[in-house]
């Protein structure tokens, strides 16, 4: 007859390897526990900063690139952040005859993804707007405006406007040297978003012609003749990234008049 083997009965868990099993899963948890939410909260300041960009880019462009965002097309900085997104009564966008637009081109800003709202902050504070200086500010982790850990951007005040100067050469029909023109032999004249619609105003100096605290943005500028340049007429197109820009021009004496560089 084969010996019966005896078989033990499984062996649980003791209390004391119970506890000192708990011990450990908490101390991990515990350490873990910062880490985890010092990289939530990068998250959500990233997606902050995204979204604080994108606004940026949506109210002035990127004028080294040559976008204006909402004030180029509209002439101004929006009342509200809602205007980047909501077209509302403002006028809709039309291309004049020098390929420069004018009007709403929206919506200026999306969120990062489909559905997200693009003036609410990673921590879901609503975005306050300073439309004078352009800037937006995010509350931060604290979700209270005027704090420490507040996020602006940009840094400073935008700088919505420049200066044009317009110097116009005359080149007279008996073929004689070039001169530059002033009021009595030209007028001049540059467009610009007027609240989102095309406006053409003079502009002013007896030569070089200017015009003061133009928004950034495309601009067409138009000269014509008086006097013996009556009949004569150019057109440019000029970009405004604020600070000040020039845009020279040239204007042919017609061939009827009589020739020289006087009126």
């Amino acid at each position: 007859m084969r010996a019966r083997r005896e078989t033990r009965p499984a062996r649980g868990f003791s209390l004391i390897e119970i506890v000192v099993a708990l011990a450990l899963v908490s101390l991990v948890a515990g350490a873990l526990a910062p880490l985890v939410v010092r990289q939530a909260e990068a998250k959500r300041r990233a997606l902050t900063m995204d979204k604080l960009e994108r606004l940026g880019r949506g109210l002035a462009g990127e004028p080294a690139y040559d976008t204006f965002g909402f004030l180029g097309d509209m002439g101004a900085l929006p009342a509200t952040l809602d205007e980047l997104v909501n077209r509302g009564a403002q006028p809709a966008y039309l291309v004049d005859v020098n390929g420069i637009g004018a009007g709403w081109n929206g919506p200026y800003v999306s969120g990062p993804s489909p559905g997200s709202d693009p003036t609410v902050d990673g921590w879901g504070t609503v975005f306050q707007y300073d439309p004078v200086a352009g800037q937006v500010t995010s509350a931060g982790a604290d979700r209270t405006f005027a704090t420490a850990d507040d996020l602006v951007f940009p840094g400073a005040a935008l700088l919505t406007t420049g200066n044009l100067s317009v110097p116009v050469t005359g080149v007279p029909n008996d073929a004689g040297a070039p001169c530059a023109l002033g009021s009595t032999e030209v007028a001049a004249f540059v467009s610009l978003s007027n609240a989102g619609t095309r406006a053409e105003v003079p502009m002013g100096g007896v030569g070089p012609f200017s015009l003061t605290a133009l928004h950034n943005g495309a601009h067409a500028v138009r000269i014509q003749g008086l006097g013996v340049w009556a009949g004569g007429g150019a057109t440019g197109v000029v970009v405004v990234r604020g600070g000040g820009a020039v845009q020279g021009l040239t204007l042919i004496q017609p061939a009827a008049a009589p020739p020289g560089c006087g009126p």
